[in-house]
Order: structure tokens, then sequence, then C-alpha cells
């Protein structure tokens, strides 16, 4: 049986004599038929959405940082939130090199960020430079500016 059998199935037992061809049409275009369907029939329960992020599964959470939800979307399974971003510097230091503190680096560490562009300031080819190299983000402070954005439900509780 599919899922449309199934869906006209309950919403005929819900609401007999509505066109059933018509609800389910308009059912099928929504973002989740599924969640729609349970909606009309009383059955939707709202998932647990934790009000604070699991960074577990977010890959730029030292990019990022004070997020804050803001609402929970059941049709697409998003969570709509809030973040700051770290003001950041990205350099080439040698492989053996301590990565300096944010504070602490120098102009002379930031180097350009195109390994090609890096190694012809250094005098290296190409191949030399990304064997003595590597390339290296340090954060800094907090910006001002908020942004706002969108993540699955499972990756902002952090249970994939």
């Amino acid at each position: 049986m599919t899922t449309d059998k199934i869906i006209k199935a309950l919403l005929g037992a819900k609401f007999p004599g509505i066109d059933l061809d018509a609800l389910t049409e308009i059912i099928m275009h929504t973002p989740n038929p599924d969640i729609s369907t349970e909606v009309l029939c009383g059955l939707y329960e709202e998932p647990e959405v934790s009000p604070l992020i699991s960074l577990s599964y977010i890959k730029d959470h030292e990019s990022r940082t004070n997020y804050i939800f803001i609402s929970y979307d059941k049709y697409t399974n998003e969570v709509k939130y809030s973040y700051q971003e770290r003001i950041q510097r990205s350099y080439w230091c040698k492989n053996d090199e301590e990565t300096p503190e944010y504070e602490a680096a120098t102009d002379k560490q930031l180097l350009d960020v195109y390994s090609e562009r890096a190694a012809q300031s250094l005098g290296l080819s190409k191949e030399e430079f990304t064997k003595l190299y590597t390339s290296r983000t340090i954060y800094g402070p907090i910006g001002d500016r908020v942004y706002e954005s969108t993540m699955r439900l499972n990756y902002w509780n952090g249970t994939r």
C-alpha cells in the first residue's frame, strides 16, 4: 500500500464526505505530507527541540558562536537560529610551528591564502611549499553582525 492510499484512508475516516482527491492533492504539495496528515487528523506530536545546540555535528562551530534558537518548522523539520561569526585569520605556517593566538599573529604569518601565490612569494615551487607549510585558521573576537540560518532538527539536537 502506498503512502497516498494510507493518507486517503486515514483522511476518509476522519473527514467523511470530503473530496479526498482534492485534500490529498493539497497535502502532497506540502513540504511534508506525513506531518500535514498527522496535523489534520490530530495525531501530530511536537518533537523535543533542545533550546541549546549540540555542537557535535556542526562543522563550523569554531568560526560561529552565540547560537540562539528562534523557531522550529515541523513541515520542513528545520530549526531556525541566529548566530555570530568570529573574526578569523587564515595563514600558512611551517608544519612544525605552533599555531599562535589570534592576537599574536603577525602580518608576516598572514601569507596569501592561495598556496601558489604563497609559494611564489617565498621563492618555492608549489610542491616544496605544500611539503613544508600547512594552512591554518585562527579565530579572534566575535563580530557585531548577527546572522540567521536553518538546519535539520537532528543536527541541532546532535542525534543525526
